[in-house]
């Protein structure tokens, strides 16, 4: 006998544990109409070089930095800058290499530093979007070292987004 009550009070418990979901439903006299909404989150991947190594054998290097996966809401740029942090100079001490960061014609600067610009329905999400980066000095700029040894410089890349006026947030 305690064995058939165990099994109808666990019994009863199971099926106690269902929860109904109700959704605001709507009366309607003849017709009707609903929302069938999916919300999407943004998304995108930027890969930037990992080091560009300059000699006297190699005075210029290319790296590229590429926006994959790029899904971004209307209206919404997406902007990959970069900044030096010695101004475009390779600095050992007090000793520098001036170099130029370049992409076809156009010279980076602290100030002008856009380097990849991506509107929100530019690109297909499975397609990408990139530049090509030349990191360049030369025999004269290497003569100018004061010092011997590695001279380096830091970039840092950031991205930010631009929203047009009135773009959904």
């Amino acid at each position: 006998m305690k064995k058939v009550l165990a099994v109808v009070l666990a019994a009863a418990m199971v099926m106690s544990m269902t929860t109904a979901a109700f959704a605001d439903d709507q009366v309607i006299d003849t017709n009707g109409s609903l929302v069938v909404s999916y919300g999407v989150d943004e998304t995108f991947k930027v890969t930037i070089p990992a080091d560009i190594a300059l000699s006297a054998d190699n005075l210029q290097g290319t790296g590229t930095v590429t926006a994959t996966n790029v899904r971004l809401t209307d209206g919404t740029t997406m902007k990959v800058s970069v900044y030096s942090v010695n101004n475009y100079n390779l600095v050992n001490g007090e000793s520098k290499i001036a170099y130029a960061l370049k992409s076809g014609d156009k010279t980076y600067t602290n100030d002008d530093n856009v380097v990849l610009s991506v509107a929100a329905g530019s690109i297909a999400v499975t397609d990408s979007a990139s530049t090509q980066l030349t990191f360049a000095t030369s025999a004269e700029a290497v003569e100018a070292a004061t010092l011997a040894g590695a001279h380096q410089d830091t970039l840092s890349f950031s991205i930010s987004f631009a929203r047009e006026p009135g773009a959904e947030q």
